[in-house]
């Protein structure tokens, strides 16, 4: 497998295999429909074969790397961040497309919102569910904090005259 990534990037002008199954995924390829497309490619001494998605994805996801350079996964991660993009300009494209009957409404709906979902579990970062995101509050340690923030003058058990004087005073009889 390897060997026929690297006779694929060399015939398409990429220096290594994994920048040209970066590219594919950039450009919003699926790691399933990019097996199916390798395993389809009949090269010189790479007949056509049959493998599993998941054993692809092994495969390309620990492609050596040139020196300096983010691990493999890595770069497919960022890959598909970025295909996340291409995936939200297919959604536009799909609901721009003029309809027929309702049936068709319902089909590109549904065609562009898979779209959207994907590219927001893409890159969560920049396109996920802000609605989905869990807050909490605790309204007790708010209420706290506000209240010793305010600057209040001293409480006045006893009212005072205009003189300034107290109106009464208490006096203690005994136990209550």
């Amino acid at each position: 497998m390897k060997k026929k990534l690297a006779v694929i990037a060399k015939r398409e002008g990429y220096q290594s295999p994994i920048e040209w199954v970066v590219s594919q995924i950039a450009s919003g390829l699926t790691v399933t429909q990019l097996a199916k497309d390798v395993a389809a490619m009949e090269l010189a001494d790479h007949p056509p074969e049959s493998f599993s998605r998941n054993w692809f994805s092994t495969v390309v996801n620990r492609l050596p790397v040139p020196e300096g350079s983010r691990p493999a996964r890595e770069q497919i991660a960022e890959a598909r961040r970025q295909a996340a993009y291409v995936l939200l300009d297919h959604a536009l494209e799909i609901a721009d497309e003029p309809a027929q009957d309702s049936a068709s409404v319902q089909r590109n709906r549904l065609r562009s919102d898979v779209r959207l979902r994907t590219a927001a579990l893409w890159n969560r970062e920049e396109l996920g569910d802000r609605a989905a995101m869990s807050i909490s509050w605790d309204l007790g340690a708010l209420h706290l904090a506000a209240l010793q923030q305010r600057k209040l003058p001293p409480i006045q058990t006893v009212p005072l005259l205009e003189s300034g004087e107290p109106d009464y005073t208490l006096e203690s009889s005994g136990p209550c």
